[in-house]
């Protein structure tokens, strides 16, 4: 599959803020942080291309099930099974990128500008991650992956 994803360069900041600092909440991957982000860039519809790019993520540090949901993003986005198949692998990791690229931006004007008003970094992850669902609306993930496949 994809060897390798490529992290936007103007971005690194978000890596490091959210990787590594053991007195806050952290991600333990880099490949967890790429994930969350293309999926909320997939999520407000927004992909960013972006041509200047720090050190790629190898594909073997994303866990089996965040190889899985990026695949998904992809084929969702595509409406295509054929770009599953490794000589598609440079389209896909394209797609990916540009919705993680969005995600990021988003995470970054978000969650970090409310931790740095004081929000614990809990709760302006929360906040992002449910700010599209209504108070009290019940989500299960059979209904998540439904909405998805949907689109």
């Amino acid at each position: 599959m994809v060897r390798r994803v490529r992290r936007p360069k103007d971005k690194d900041h978000i890596f490091t803020e959210y990787w590594g600092n053991e007195k806050k909440l952290n991600f333990d991957r880099f490949g967890d942080i790429f994930t969350l982000a293309a999926c909320l860039g997939y999520y407000h519809k927004e992909s960013i291309p972006f041509e200047k790019t720090s050190e790629p993520i190898d594909w073997r540090f994303f866990r089996e099930k965040a190889q899985d949901i990026l695949k998904m993003l992809a084929l969702v986005d595509t409406e295509d099974p054929a770009i599953l198949l490794e000589e598609n692998n440079e389209e896909m990791s394209t797609i990916i990128e540009g919705y993680a690229n969005a995600g990021l931006k988003i995470l970054d004007e978000k969650a970090l500008k409310q931790e740095q008003a004081g929000k614990a970094r809990v709760d302006s992850l929360l906040n992002l991650v449910y700010s599209p669902y209504e108070p009290g609306e019940s989500r299960n993930p059979e209904d998540i992956i439904k909405e998805l496949m949907s689109e």
